[in-house]
């Protein structure tokens, strides 16, 4: 790991990449199509017969990429915690929806705090 005395743009430009780098490494068998910026204002809901909504659609596909859906998961995250005031309760929340679709690795659910972060 290269060590950075004072933090500039070129330091946070190492960091990212040796992390990322890391990232994709231990998580590479858990990628696929990932939306990168999806956040509450790309999310189509319908609501059910119970008096919730659910999940039917997704807008603004011109970021997708190929990916660690561990990433998807984080970016969610923070995205939601700018617009409500508990911030635990969106990480749970989000997290139980997604386990709800795909199982989370101890290793992927070790790395939100730092990916959300």
């Amino acid at each position: 790991m290269t060590f950075c005395g004072a933090v500039t743009i070129s330091c946070v430009e190492v960091i990212r990449n040796q992390t990322a780098g890391t990232y994709r490494q231990v998580f590479l068998s858990f990628t696929g199509i990932i939306h990168v910026n999806l956040n509450y204002q790309d999310i189509i809901v319908t609501p059910d017969d119970n008096g919730h909504h659910k999940v039917s659609g997704f807008l603004d596909f011109s970021v997708l990429m190929n990916s660690c859906y561990v990433f998807e998961v984080a970016i969610e995250i923070m995205y939601l915690m700018l617009k409500h005031p508990s911030l635990l309760d969106v990480g749970r929340a989000v997290l139980a929806g997604w386990e709800g679709i795909m199982v989370i690795s101890e290793d992927e659910r070790d790395s939100f705090f730092l990916l959300v972060l």
